[in-house]
């Protein structure tokens, strides 16, 4: 039985790698960005391709 991922399903994605090629890719999407901040609430902090570190 397979269980639908609904953040999956939100962001228009089969599986979590296209998520994350999504989040990477797609910096001004709207769901994007609030992605983004809702992640840096919880301390994630994301890197560019140069390794500086934004939140």
């Amino acid at each position: 039985m397979e269980k639908n991922n609904q953040l999956l399903e939100y962001f228009g994605v089969s599986n979590h790698q296209e998520l994350l090629e999504l989040v990477k890719n797609n910096t001004t999407n709207e769901k994007v960005v609030e992605f983004k901040k809702f992640l840096a609430h919880l301390g994630v902090q994301f890197t560019t391709s140069e390794g500086d570190a934004h939140e």
